[in-house]
């Protein structure tokens, strides 16, 4: 018979032979995603900001195209957030001239997979959800492959490393948020910290996330007693020193610490009318975004290319299967809450309860943001899906994973899941090999 010892080794080398196979799985979608002809960061303005910081300048200089900077004062200036170059300045002093973006977007789409990994455990440790280790490797690629992220991460170009940036730093400051311990709200106010300094649109979910992380915290730390002043600000000072030195970067740019450099972008010639009469916000977009987020759906056919789409983006729930597991827990919960006698009380349990409070917290932050879209100036031309919209990616994952866990006892239910889970994937890698020919 084997020893207990020996079975223990046996499982080891299991998830480790796991681990290999995922990762080399990854090499092998990811390098079959990059063109044929290049494998470069198009736009590459994060590298030249690299190697302007490390000559002691904000600016970029001679940029081979000028498209999306601004132009202040006959300098050229990136209006998206430092955090990118800042993390290519390594890749630039080791390989020199050869650095390029992609170096960057590999070692994230490794790093994030393994950061859903953990966290999907960490919401089995919580007993948020009771999810095999099966189910947690599906969601995991799901997260990596079956998303807007795989698009993104692929891509390369300046806007798609921004959003890849903040979607791995998010991810980790989610991790650390549902994550217990001593220090970790304070570890997920730092990853928070950094997200916003790489998109500065990520304030839009300060109050919501910050609401939740002192609730967290409070409930972690001193469960019957308010959370103290030195501890509220300990958990806030990340935030507020990114904060600063947003001001300061402006500042230092702009001569205006409030002007991150979008009113001197040099935008794409068929926005500048809409801008000079409506500006970059406006509720003169909202009929034109909504159409396009749920009213204008990916196309199927049965003949090659077998999937049509919108430069201008395409309706989330259309390629983004996964999505309508969400919609399947909503009407089994609507179905079950009909049968509730105690309807207050029933309420009374989802403000009260900590797992229901997160729940309430994602849906918030996804409501806030789709909401602010709405009103911006295009919805990101050039793209697969609507790539705007991989800010939230990690609060639909969430939100997916907490309604697989609702109705997966149900074996038909269970088994449709599965089936859009593995539909999305497939949708999403076939729908870059096919944008990769644009």
């Amino acid at each position: 018979m084997l020893s207990l010892g020996k079975i223990s080794n046996v499982r080891t080398w299991q998830k480790r032979l796991i681990f290999v196979l995922l990762f080399l799985m990854l090499c092998g979608l990811f390098y079959s995603s990059i063109p044929n002809d290049r494998l470069y960061t198009p736009f590459d303005y994060h590298l030249a900001l690299a190697q302007t910081i490390l000559s002691g300048d904000l600016s970029v200089e001679n940029p081979s195209n000028t498209h999306d900077l601004a132009l202040y004062q006959q300098n050229y200036y990136l209006p998206w957030g430092i955090t990118p170059a800042l993390l290519l300045i390594p890749f630039r002093l080791v390989f020199q001239s050869q650095t390029n973006g992609m170096m960057l977007m590999i070692p994230i789409l490794f790093v994030s997979l393994f950061v859903w990994l953990a966290i999907y455990r960490q919401l089995r440790t919580r007993r948020w959800v009771n999810l095999t280790n099966h189910q947690i490797i599906l969601f995991s690629l799901l997260t990596t492959f079956g998303t807007l992220f795989y698009y993104i991460v692929t891509n390369g170009g300046v806007w798609f490393i921004s959003q890849a940036i903040t979607f791995l730093f998010m991810s980790l400051s989610l991790l650390f948020l549902i994550k217990q311990g001593n220090n970790t709200k304070l570890v997920s106010s730092v990853f928070f910290a950094l997200s916003f300094l790489t998109r500065n649109v990520i304030a839009i979910f300060l109050i919501p996330y910050y609401g939740l992380l002192f609730y967290f915290d409070r409930k972690e730390r001193q469960p019957n007693s308010s959370l103290s002043f030195v501890r509220v600000i300990l958990l806030l000072l990340p935030l507020v020193i990114a904060i600063f030195f947003q001001l300061g970067y402006n500042d230092v740019r702009f001569d205006d610490p409030l002007e991150s450099g979008y009113s001197y972008q040099q935008v794409a010639p068929r926005f500048v009318s809409d801008i000079e009469t409506h500006g970059i916000l406006s509720s003169y977009y909202t009929a034109h975004n909504l159409k396009i987020y749920l009213f204008n759906p990916v196309y199927y056919d049965l003949q090659s290319p077998y999937l049509h789409f919108d430069y201008e983006g395409n309706s989330f729930w259309s390629y983004q299967l996964y999505f309508w597991i969400i919609v399947i827990a909503l009407g089994v919960l609507l179905h079950t809450s009909m049968r509730v006698k105690h309807k207050n009380r029933y309420l009374l349990t989802v403000i009260t309860n900590q797992k229901k409070m997160f729940i309430v917290g994602l849906i918030s932050m996804w409501v806030l943001f789709f909401a602010f879209v709405q009103f911006t100036i295009g919805t990101g031309w050039r793209q697969f899906g609507s790539r705007y919209l991989l800010d939230v990616e990690p609060f639909i994952l969430l939100l997916t994973v907490f309604s697989f866990d609702y109705i997966k006892k149900n074996q038909l239910i269970r088994y449709v899941s599965y089936a859009l889970i593995v539909l999305s994937i497939i949708i999403a890698v076939y729908a870059k090999r096919l944008f990769n020919g644009f």
